[in-house]
């Protein structure tokens, strides 16, 4: 199935997920107003294309409360990521780490907030950045790594982070 708007990642969620893993996900609390009106004010709102201007020197970042971002988006929370992957809230704190956009741990989530931010290679509070050692978070290695002495954090992402933790390793 090709994916052309955001809707069509329901269709894909729905095949690969559990049956009760996709009813948690696709519902909302009690009779779902809240969820009818996220997506009618989603609907509400369009990107403006912008034809025939310079492209080539493009800058997508803004700032939000002083702190530089790479983008006018971020990662909002997501309770029981678990429930979808065995990685769960992990992976996207990872990439949001990495790519330089906010990211917001639920309280429901299937992690710790200090466990994603050992295997996800994020922030811990004010603490400096963790990366992990190869090991993947399902793994039997006794948990994750210990937060590394790194670059400064801000109150949304790790900045200045090579590419590779101390060890070499690869996440």
């Amino acid at each position: 199935m090709d994916v052309h708007a955001l809707a069509d990642f329901e269709a894909l969620a729905r095949e690969a997920l559990s049956p009760e893993a996709w009813g948690y996900y696709a519902g909302g609390a009690w009779d779902e107003v809240t969820l009818r009106e996220n997506e009618a004010a989603f609907r509400r709102r369009f990107l403006r294309p912008r034809v025939l201007v310079d492209v080539s020197r493009v800058d997508t970042a803004t700032t939000i409360l002083g702190e530089r971002i790479s983008l006018p988006v971020g990662v909002a929370p997501v309770a029981l990521q678990g429930l979808a992957h065995p990685e769960g809230e992990v992976v996207p704190a990872r990439v949001a780490g990495r790519t330089g956009l906010p990211y917001v741990l639920s309280t429901f989530s299937s992690r710790s907030l200090e466990t994603v931010a050992a295997w996800g290679g994020v922030c811990a509070g004010s603490s400096s950045t963790s990366r992990r050692t190869g090991a993947s978070p399902s793994s039997s290695s006794g948990g994750p790594p210990k937060p590394a002495t790194g670059p400064s954090c801000s109150p949304w992402t790790c900045r200045g982070r090579a590419s590779g933790s101390a060890s070499g390793a690869t996440p």
